[in-house]
């Protein structure tokens, strides 16, 4: 049993990493298996299809990041290391290796994935919904947590201006992945995230 679950977990977390290194459309399943030392038989005893992966991908990794998430937005933290601790992990989301020399920078291959290849399939579409509602939730808990602290104003809509945020996030790490340039992301994270929430930096 336990050899079944590893390999289920092998593919799901080659099949991250790939997509990170590349995309969802250009990594196939030949490839994935071949990565994590798995048979096409076994790939399909677990996933009817790439898209389940896919899906089952997402939820492994909302899950995973979950755990960090609730650590670093603890309320052992002040509002504003909150909002600090999401703007880092967001970069280091879209600065983990691609295994590449020539690329540095990878941005969020389910944001990425789920934009290009909702429309073509259910599964994707459900999962990327789910994994992005998911980090909106997160960012809606900062900006509540801000308001209450009197640091921001409190916003009329605050899941509106969380959705604001992190597609401006994304939007960042996409265009820093086009000229793969950490320093662009890293500054650009933070100065355009404080505009948005409209506080003054130190």
């Amino acid at each position: 049993m336990s050899s079944k679950i590893n390999s289920k977990v092998k593919l799901i977390e080659t099949a991250i990493d790939l997509v990170r290194m590349s995309s969802y459309t250009d990594v196939g399943v030949n490839e994935i298996c071949q990565k994590a030392g798995v048979t096409k038989g076994a790939f399909y005893h677990h996933f009817k299809s790439k898209a389940a992966l896919y899906a089952e991908a997402a939820s492994y990794k909302k899950d995973n990041e979950e755990k960090v998430l609730q650590s670093l937005l603890s309320d052992r933290h002040e509002s504003l290391k909150k909002l600090n601790n999401m703007i880092g992990y967001i970069y280091y989301k879209g600065f983990q290796s691609t295994e590449t020399a020539e690329q540095k920078v990878s941005g969020c291959p389910f944001f990425t994935a789920g934009a290009i290849n909702s429309q073509q399939d259910e599964l994707i579409r459900e999962a990327s919904k789910a994994y992005v509602d998911n980090e909106v939730g997160y960012w809606q808990h900062v900006i509540d947590d801000l308001a209450e602290s009197n640091l921001i104003e409190s916003p009329k809509d605050s899941r509106q201006l969380a959705r604001m945020v992190y597609q401006y996030a994304n939007g960042v790490l996409t265009y820093s992945r086009i000229f793969d340039d950490e320093k662009t992301m890293r500054d650009d994270l933070e100065s355009g995230i404080y505009r948005l929430l409209n506080i003054k930096k130190n």
